[in-house]
């Protein structure tokens, strides 16, 4: 279920500032009768210094007070919340100053991992100016916690099962470690062919201190723009670190409509599960320069004579062999068969059959598509620390290419899915290659040729 596989030369753009850039600087208020001043500064009255667990609601409403240069108040301004550090859900975007120059939030739901968390307050006629409020969250998933960041309102069971498969991604790559980077962009300063990530609408992430990944969820209805071919959503890496290579920040949008009306409660989790590996770079970031590990990429529709292709990484070939295939394999089997959205970044389905990283869902509802040693080798492979017993038992089973009858590639995007009532559905998988790198705080674009 990918795209087909992106040119493997790499530039990047370093010179002059970065397109990603912190908040603008204040605006030019006049001083004359009836205008207001600047806001000078933004102080923080109450709310901050809290404690609870992850996912819990605070008691404590946050409050901030605007006030211009000589320490007045200044009412009736607009300050606006965003979610920092360790995510959150807050019950408003803004707020408005009373009489004393002080903007309430009401509610501020902390987000899912552990340590301290942050939400910043910004003026809006002054968006340099701004306020930190923080607070400590006990409990959760340690180590490897990936952060959500939900771009609309998700129903409710998809968004347990999205927490859900966040926790087991997390568990998975428990091991690993990376020096925390700092997000910081606004959707109003980038050009508009760089305002979505993974066909997501981009929100403003200011000052956001990220751990390990961030990841932009849009659960939402996704109306089909192909005739006969329902849209399945699209995934995967945005920015990736530098050095590295491996996901900080990437979009996951999924059909809900589709999903809650055709899939058992199973087989919506093994769908996150698998664009969830995608976003974290199963297949999407096999062929960046420094990773390196996809051989003989399919680049041509319709070319069915090309050689098939594999992906090299030691740990997955070594673990292949363990689960009954051949000792030393050159590569690891990986989809040449099917669309522009199956090749190139699933394992084959010829040889895996009903692994949760080939490219059909065709696990029965009462069951999984299990995520095999493999697919957790393959992670190691990428430069992730993993944890190997996290993986689901598998036995290789195989099954026959489900593209078109004589194999080849067929229509791009085009993957199947067998729904809850046993009926194969043709859906629209789009996997999103990176498009930019973040290093010391900016991002650069990469030019693909």
């Amino acid at each position: 279920m990918t795209l087909s596989a992106p040119a493997r030369s790499l530039r990047l753009l370093v010179a002059g500032t970065a397109l990603l850039a912190s908040c603008g600087g204040g605006s030019s208020a006049g001083t004359g009768p009836g205008v207001k001043p600047p806001v000078a500064s933004i102080s923080v009255i109450a709310g901050t210094g809290q404690a609870g667990a992850v996912n819990a609601t605070l008691g404590t409403p946050i409050q901030v007070k605007a006030l211009d240069g000589s320490g007045n108040p200044i009412a009736n301004d607009t300050v606006y919340f965003y979610a920092s550090t360790g995510g959150a859900s807050l019950s408003q975007t803004f707020a408005v100053t009373d009489a004393s120059g002080i903007a309430t939030l009401s509610g501020w739901t902390l987000g899912r991992c552990p340590g301290t968390h942050a939400i910043v307050a910004i003026a809006k006629r002054t968006p340099s100016t701004m306020a930190t409020i923080t607070a400590t969250a006990t409990g959760g998933t340690a180590g490897y916690c990936i952060e959500l960041l939900y771009a609309s309102v998700p129903d409710a069971s998809l968004k347990a099962t999205t927490e859900l498969v966040a926790n087991r991604w997390g568990a998975i790559l428990n091991g690993t470690s990376f020096a925390p980077e700092t997000l910081d962009f606004d959707p109003a300063t980038l050009p508009s062919a760089e305002q979505s990530c993974a066909g997501i609408q981009m929100v403003r992430v200011p000052n956001r201190i990220v751990k390990n990944v961030l990841i932009l969820v849009d659960l939402t209805d996704i109306p089909s723009t192909v005739p006969g071919l329902v849209t399945l959503g699209s995934a995967g890496p945005c920015y990736i670190r530098s050095p590295g290579s491996l996901t900080v920040f990437g979009g996951l949008r999924l059909n809900s409509t589709y999903l809650l009306a055709n899939l058992s409660a199973n087989q919506r989790e093994d769908v996150v599960t698998h664009e969830m590996g995608h976003v974290l770079g199963f297949g999407t970031l096999w062929d960046e320069p420094s990773i390196n590990l996809l051989v003989n990429p399919i680049n041509t529709a319709g070319a069915a004579t090309q050689p098939l292709p594999g992906f090299t990484g030691v740990a997955a070939r070594t673990m292949w062999t363990t689960m009954g295939g051949p000792a030393s394999p050159a590569s690891v089997p990986v989809e040449g068969c099917g669309g522009g959205g199956t090749v190139n970044g699933h394992w084959r389905e010829s040889t895996f059959g009903d692994e949760a990283m080939t490219g059909y869902i065709s696990a029965p509802s009462t069951g999984h598509n299990p995520l095999s040693k493999l697919t957790v080798a393959s992670m190691q492979d990428m430069g992730y620390s993993v944890d190997i017993t996290q993986a689901d038992a598998f036995a290789i089973n195989t099954r026959t290419c489900q593209a078109t009858a004589g194999s080849g590639v067929f229509n791009p995007g085009s993957v199947l899915i067998a729904d809850a009532r046993g009926r194969s559905t043709r859906a629209v998988e789009i996997l999103q290659p990176p498009t930019h790198i973040w290093r010391g705080g900016q991002a650069y674009p990469i030019v693909r040729r």
